[in-house]
């Protein structure tokens, strides 16, 4: 009996360590970031990126370094695909735009938006108090 105890005990502590490895690496976006937009018709851009969860779904918003005093632009879907990729989608000056990410390492990301213009970013790591 203590056996079988004991082997229940372990598959519960080991089905939590499982789960909550895999909820830390689907969440890897979750954060903020500075990115850089490269190749732009009007010049490099540097903007920031707020992702978080809600609901189950991932949300976000960014907002460009030059444009203080304004709101952020709100993605209107951020689409995931697997643990490492997103597309997020968003109105800017009245076109779709959607900004490609993909995950390099840790604390590093890149990807594309449109299509064309080369993106990099890096996550903003938050001071601990």
């Amino acid at each position: 009996m203590k056996k079988v105890i004991f082997i229940l005990i372990a598959m519960f502590s080991l089905s939590f360590v499982v789960e909550s490895v895999y909820a830390q690496k689907k969440d890897y976006f979750v954060g903020k970031w500075e990115i850089e937009v490269t190749g732009t018709p009007s010049g490099d851009t540097q903007s920031y990126l707020t992702l978080e969860r809600k609901d189950g779904k991932l949300t976000g918003s960014m907002k460009f370094k030059t444009e203080d005093g304004q709101p952020p632009i709100v993605f209107t879907i951020v689409e995931e695909e697997g643990e490492d990729k997103i597309t997020a989608y968003f109105i800017s000056q009245g076109y779709d735009v959607y900004l490609y990410l993909k995950k390099i390492s840790e604390d590093v990301i890149e990807g594309s938006m449109l299509d064309m213009f080369e993106v990099n970013g890096k996550r903003i790591k938050e001071e601990k108090k």
